[in-house]
């Protein structure tokens, strides 16, 4: 078994100069060293290679057999330490690797995208992996670890996580398109006191819930649910059909399903919707600063959007 040690790499580059060179004090100059220093380390080299890889001559140097082999391997050596070394790099400022990332049924219509196609076109060599999740899975997912980050519905329960609000709009009302209060031009919550309603499921309506608690007392009535569906689409479909009304966020109008119309809601205290990109407040991983640099920038833009249409 040989034991020889591992090669040292400074050994190698000096070796590469002086076949380069063919010129002990060209390829000294080159390192940076004296002629002597490399003449010990070109010496030490081929000690711990077992065969010598220079010809020194009165008036040239030249590189043995063994030399001219060595030479192939030993720039293949030293390429892939700097390739290994620079894919470290890379890695500690986090333009490589893998991000989980959730998000909300609504997402997709609001910020998802620009930040997806952000986040790629400044990192594209880390794997963004996407899942669809209700915020309070994603919430549970992000604190045991099995997800990175997630855009969702910040509300009570997630202080535990660091949360950025990326996306805020105001709640609208869907109605049939034959409906009689798809004329008006705004709809106050009173006029849907006897209406039936199509909502999400009681787990997933939280939200919306805690966002209306308020508006809806002072309008003295909670919706009568006639149906229940988990999908933004689903709910627009059965406000279609004719099954009940929904509160939707104004972005769902971007469906633009036949027969639903959308009506903005009147009064002083129209609930409005956030999304907020979510993470571990104890999260290390460059990967995901790189998210949420990304998703700063990103919101930045979309306040300066909104107060340009002010």
């Amino acid at each position: 078994m040989d034991h020889r040690p591992a090669l040292d790499a400074r050994r190698l580059a000096c070796f590469v100069a002086v076949a380069e060179e063919l010129h002990f004090t060209r390829a000294a100059a080159r390192l940076r060293l004296t002629q002597s220093a490399l003449s010990q380390q070109i010496a030490r080299l081929e000690a711990e290679v077992g065969v010598g890889l220079v010809s020194r001559g009165s008036r040239r140097v030249a590189l043995t057999a063994a030399g001219e082999v060595f030479l192939l391997g030993a720039r293949a050596t030293l390429a892939q330490a700097a390739e290994t070394a620079e894919a470290a790099r890379r890695a500690a400022r986090g333009e490589v690797g893998r991000v989980s990332l959730a998000f909300a049924d609504a997402a997709p219509l609001g910020i998802l995208p620009g930040l997806v196609s952000r986040f790629r076109a400044a990192c594209p060599d880390v794997h963004l992996a996407l899942t669809e999740m209700m915020t309070s899975d994603a919430v549970e997912a992000i604190l045991r670890r099995r997800l990175d980050a997630a855009l969702l519905r910040p509300m009570p329960g997630t202080e535990e996580l660091e949360t950025l609000v990326l996306w805020r709009e105001p709640y609208v009302v869907a109605l049939p398109a034959a409906h009689p209060l798809a004329a008006e031009a705004r709809i106050r919550l009173e006029q849907l006191r006897d209406e039936p309603f199509v909502a999400t499921s009681p787990v997933k309506a939280r939200y919306i819930d805690w966002r209306f608690r308020g508006a809806l007392a002072r309008a003295g009535f909670q919706p009568r649910v006639v149906q229940e569906a988990n999908q933004l689409t689903a709910l627009a479909g059965l406000v279609g059909a004719g099954v009940g009304v929904a509160f939707l966020p104004a972005s769902a109008a971007r469906l633009a399903l036949e027969g639903v119309v959308y009506r903005p809601l009147g009064g002083q205290d129209v609930p409005t919707t956030e999304m907020a990109l979510a993470w571990r407040k104890d999260e290390t991983a460059p990967t995901i600063a790189q998210l949420v640099a990304v998703a700063r920038e990103l919101a930045g833009g979309e306040a300066s959007r909104k107060r340009g249409r002010e």
